[in-house]
């Protein structure tokens, strides 16, 4: 889940790291990464890998709900929040140039959320399911 690894506090804090320290990894150093894992990941899902494709778009997706929901919350620092926007504005630009509906799909979700954040809906962060999984 990316919900503890994006939360606004420990954004801003990883920042203020960062800018005290820049061998301590910063935000962009971390969205770069977790973005490298889904939305930019060049090597396809191996075929033999059960439902891989399917959990691969799901993580993308998951990623990509939930820097939109921080975006815009009031804990998140003005300059944070200028570097996610750049970020997401060149992932959007990044997913326009890429085969495949499903990175058009998140080009056009993107640039819809960055125009007006009203037009779109956001899905809730996914759930895991209690109990071990059978």
């Amino acid at each position: 889940m990316t919900e503890p690894l994006l939360d606004p506090t420990r954004l801003n804090r990883l920042a203020w790291q960062h800018a005290t320290d820049p061998a301590v990894p910063g935000v962009a150093d971390l969205l770069t990464e977790l973005l490298a894992a889904t939305w930019r990941r060049d090597d396809p899902v191996p075929a033999d890998v059960p439902a891989g494709a399917a959990v691969q778009h799901t993580a993308d997706w998951a990623l990509l709900h939930q820097a939109l929901r921080i975006l815009d919350t009031d804990t998140l620092h003005a300059p944070v929040r200028s570097g996610l926007r750049s970020t997401l504005r060149e992932l959007a630009a990044d997913l326009r140039q890429k085969d495949g509906d499903h990175h058009h799909e998140g080009a056009e979700f993107l640039t819809a959320y960055l125009t007006d954040p009203d037009s779109v809906r956001l899905a809730p962060p996914p759930r895991l399911a209690p109990g071990a999984p059978n």
